[in-house]
């Protein structure tokens, strides 16, 4: 059973249409990287997702229908989004922001073992508990952005424009957490990004969406080289 199944999503902004249709699914466990330029409608689709803008269509997690639930309600059910602006509150501490990831969780019990789990995993912020987040570099708040979204437990964690604008050495970084994310925990993840190369190490799928519509979809090492995905990023590009 898909974890995340999506027929004819269609999203607007204003009475401009922006998703035109959408259908696919994620599966349990399963790294799906979506790909296309500019405008393509990858953000509005992450949004929509993630209650945070309206769609129509039908949207099921788990097996239940998520459409008509708010934000909150969709993270109580596993759903997670790390948006392009990383959410970080950055006059708070590295902690502060952490423990604010879990604010949905009903064992609060178990709150320090979690807490404790991510920062074995990211031993940079365990470095930086106590320093403020806004002065952390933009590679290390897109690492906090992930792991202040693991708090909630999630079982699919979508990203949006995971890399963008962090240094190559950041870049690395950042995929291998995500690598080992799906290794060990089993999660299931929903990326974006505008190019293919490093997110087909990691995606087991990719998807290229333009104009809002799915053009491509299939296993990561076809689609990164098929001629249609290099003719619409490459024509986007110029």
């Amino acid at each position: 059973m898909a974890l995340l199944e999506i027929e004819g999503l269609r999203a607007g902004r204003g009475s401009v249409e922006v998703l035109h249709g959408l259908s696919f699914s994620v599966a349990a466990g399963e790294a799906l990287g979506v790909v296309g330029p500019n405008g393509a409608g990858k953000t509005t689709l992450l949004r929509v997702l993630a209650g945070l803008d309206e769609g129509s269509g039908r949207i099921r997690f788990a097996g239940q229908p998520v459409d008509a639930l708010p934000t909150e309600a969709r993270v109580e059910q596993g759903l997670m989004l790390v948006p392009d602006t990383r959410g970080t509150l950055l006059a708070l501490t590295v902690e502060d922001n952490l423990r604010l990831g879990a604010h949905t969780r009903r064992d609060r019990q178990r709150l320090r073992g979690a807490l404790d789990q991510v920062l074995h995993r990211f031993p940079e912020l365990a470095r930086r508990l106590r320093q403020q987040a806004g002065t952390l570099s933009g590679g290390e708040q897109q690492l906090l952005a992930i792991a202040r979204a693991l708090m909630a437990r999630p079982s699919l964690l979508m990203i949006d424009e995971a890399t963008a604008g962090l240094a190559p050495q950041m870049v690395e970084r950042v995929f291998d957490a995500l690598a080992s994310v799906c290794r060990t925990d089993g999660l299931a993840l929903l990326m974006t990004a505008q190019e293919p190369g490093r997110m087909a190490r990691l995606a087991d799928r990719l998807l290229l969406l333009d104009t809002g519509q799915v053009l491509l979809q299939g296993p990561a090492a076809q689609i990164r080289i098929h001629p249609r995905l290099r003719e619409v990023l490459l024509g986007a590009a110029q």
